[in-house]
């Protein structure tokens, strides 16, 4: 790929990551779902820019969540709408770090999961996940029947969820 355009593609990929949590940290505060959506439109032109400009991976919640929190009160001032008290918004970024924390570290946890799976299962985890392949063209790529890449793909969710769980629950002791 293109030097020029992987960086990019990252930007995009970490934005589109935490869209979500960013609209419901918007919508929190501002309590007006276009105005939310707005606000993280800004929100993801600032954090591209920022990326670009060289922003720590490792702040790039805190620095999203932070940016998204001043543009909610400037739209509440300039619209002249109620707004949360400071220490009622310090409850609200307490809680959605906490909750981005706890999905990042799933994520990572599902991601050291996958490395771990038999090569076999990682090709049917990728076909059927990472590119969306359906259960039956999958079954035709790797000369199986249906059935047996959906009981393998069953087996592969366990497998994953109890391994998952583990990682978990080594990372809070």
């Amino acid at each position: 790929m293109n030097e020029f355009i992987q960086p990019k593609l990252c930007q995009l990929d970490l934005i589109q990551a935490y869209r979500k949590a960013l609209l419901a940290y918007a919508l929190t505060i501002l309590r007006d779902r276009a105005l939310a959506e707005d606000i993280v439109q800004e929100v993801a032109l600032i954090l591209t820019d920022r990326i670009g400009a060289g922003l720590e991976l490792d702040a790039f919640w805190a620095y999203a969540r932070e940016t998204a929190r001043r543009k909610c009160l400037e739209i509440a001032r300039e619209r002249k709408r109620w707004a949360l008290s400071e220490r009622a918004l310090d409850v609200v970024d307490a809680a959605f770090d906490s909750e981005v924390s706890n999905r990042d570290s799933q994520e990572t946890a599902l991601a050291q999961c996958i490395d771990k799976l038999p090569v076999k299962w990682s090709q049917i985890v990728d076909l059927r996940y990472r590119r969306l392949v359906p259960v039956n063209e999958i079954a035709r790529e790797l000369k199986a029947t249906p059935s047996t890449i959906s009981v393998t793909l069953n087996r592969i969710r366990a497998r994953l969820a109890e391994c998952v769980s583990t990682q978990l629950e080594g990372l809070n002791r």
